[in-house]
């Protein structure tokens, strides 16, 4: 039984080391704000905080910290409420009609003017 644990949990390293650019988890704090108003979502940050945001009336939106471009993403694997999985480690999207230059990228925070004009706001952590 030690073997099997032992052997199980070198694997979770493994793939840990191997996708840590595509797995993204959960940001229990983290929040999505729309024209100054909070907007229910789960915000989702990977090792190289970018971000992706699930929401239930939008396609996944992801910010990604090589490009800066906002993009909406297809439906992701994921496990409810804990992680979610990209295909690549620069996930596929169709963009939004946002340049980079109006997207302003920390480690804490993402802001850029949506599709509508309305200021968006993602606060992690």
């Amino acid at each position: 039984m030690k073997k099997l644990l032992t052997l199980l949990l070198l694997a979770f390293v493994v793939f840990l080391v191997l996708y840590h650019q595509r797995l993204f988890l959960r940001d229990p704090l983290g929040s999505l704000y729309v024209d100054g108003t909070k907007v229910p979502a789960q915000i989702y940050i990977n090792y190289s905080n970018d971000v992706l945001v699930l929401r239930s009336d939008a396609q996944p939106l992801i910010v990604q910290n090589w490009d800066h471009t906002p993009g909406n993403t297809k439906v992701l694997p994921c496990l409810r409420f804990m992680a979610c999985l990209t295909e690549a480690d620069q996930a596929p999207k169709f963009p939004l009609a946002v340049k980079p230059a109006q997207v302003a990228m920390t480690n804490r925070e993402v802001t850029f003017s949506g599709e509508q004009g309305k200021p968006t706001r993602i606060v992690l952590r």
